[in-house]
C-alpha cells in the first residue's frame, strides 16, 4: 500500500512492492512484454539498441528506431 505525505512524500511497502511486482504480466515495455516470476525476475536474456532521433516522439519514436536486436539461442 501506498501512502502519500502532504508534502507529496510517497511512502511505499515493501511486501506491496514486492507483491505488485510478482504480478506483473504482460506489461508492454520498450523491449516487448514483461513477466515477472515467482522469483521476482522480470528480465530476459535479450535486448534492443535503439536510436532516439526525436525525443518528442516518445516511446513509440524510440521503438520506431531499432537499430539492433540481440535475442539468445537465435
Amino acid at each position: 500500500m501506498a501512502v502519500q505525505e502532504e508534502d507529496g512524500t510517497l511512502h511505499i511497502g515493501r511486501q506491496a512492492l514486492r507483491e505488485a511486482l510478482y504480478a506483473t504480466s504482460g506489461f508492454q515495455g520498450l523491449t516487448g512484454s514483461l513477466t515477472c516470476d515467482e522469483f521476482g525476475d522480470c528480465g530476459a536474456a535479450r535486448f534492443k539498441v535503439v536510436r532516439l532521433d526525436d525525443p518528442a516522439a516518445g516511446i513509440e519514436g524510440l521503438a520506431a528506431n531499432v537499430v539492433y536486436t540481440y535475442t539468445p539461442g537465435q
